[in-house]
């Protein structure tokens, strides 16, 4: 697949899914968890990408700033067409989703910047046949570490929700949601976009997501006879949020895009830009 084929590609996957999130229904009488999870799963994933976008897009700092916050300032215009077309809560509800869609994007943001400057590592292209100095390499320790604190804060999360008893409204679970989608994401975002062994990250990141989106699903046990989401509901969020990243960032590191990875921990790797 070419470079222009895979950038067109991934463009096309975000603005279709951008545009179907304007006129679904995302309450039908069938399937209901189905195009629910789409729904606010795509919204958080759009969230995601255009964090990604502005943390690690080899850019000029105003391109990548203009192109997130149009991107970002769209999800709510998509968000409030879809209640004019198919009806639904009111302004309220679209500003609460707003603000956790924006969290999203700034928290993730500030994540992968923070990531980028302490590790040194940003996005490089097998075109360039310069080769990234071990400064700017990712080391699988490093992805590794992520992982590991990025499980430890959704079950200290768990633990402290609970011991507390703050899951007392639909806002608390969905700003829950929010922080989770920005636990679960990061890791994912850096495997997908690895020069190498990018397949074996994608594994352990997707059975992370897998297995924590299981185990904090019991903290809505609590709201199953209320009007909060459900345990598929919180499944199907996070079925299209990972898989609209996994696709899109897939269809990036085809066309060329990557993030440098070092070969050992003691001696510099020499990164040959046609691997």
């Amino acid at each position: 697949m070419s470079d222009k084929l895979s950038i067109g590609g991934a463009v096309g996957v975000t603005a279709l899914n951008l545009v179907s999130l304007a006129f679904i229904d995302h309450s039908p009488s069938f399937a209901r968890e189905l195009f629910l999870g789409y729904f606010f799963g795509s919204l958080f994933g759009q969230a995601a990408l255009a964090a990604t976008w502005m943390g690690l897009a080899p850019s000029g700092l105003l391109q990548r700033v203009g192109i997130a916050l149009g991107w970002i300032a769209s999800l709510p215009v998509v968000a409030a067409i879809n209640v004019v077309v198919n009806g639904g809560p009111g302004g309220s509800a679209v500003a609460l989703l707003t603000l956790c869609f924006v969290s999203v994007w700034a928290v993730l943001s500030l994540l992968l910047i923070a990531f980028k400057f302490v590790t040194g590592v940003s996005l490089a292209s097998f075109g360039n046949r310069e080769k990234p100095t071990a400064s700017r390499q990712l080391k699988m320790r490093d992805l590794f570490v992520l992982m590991t604190i990025a499980a430890l804060l959704v079950g200290g999360a768990k633990l402290l929700i609970q011991r507390l008893g703050l899951m007392t409204s639909e806002a608390s679970i969905f700003a829950f949601l929010a922080a989770a989608t920005v636990l679960f994401l990061t890791p994912l975002i850096l495997s997908v976009l690895l020069e190498r062994y990018y397949l074996f990250a994608v594994f352990l990141s997707l059975a992370m997501i897998v297995t924590l989106t299981f185990w904090e699903s019991s903290l809505l046990a609590a709201f199953d006879s209320g009007p909060g989401p459900k345990l598929w509901d919180f499944v199907s969020i996070n079925t299209f949020n990972t898989g609209l990243v996994l696709v899109v960032l897939s269809l990036v590191r085809a066309a060329g895009y990557y993030i440098p990875v070092g070969r050992s921990q003691t001696a510099p790797a020499e990164i040959d830009a046609t691997d």
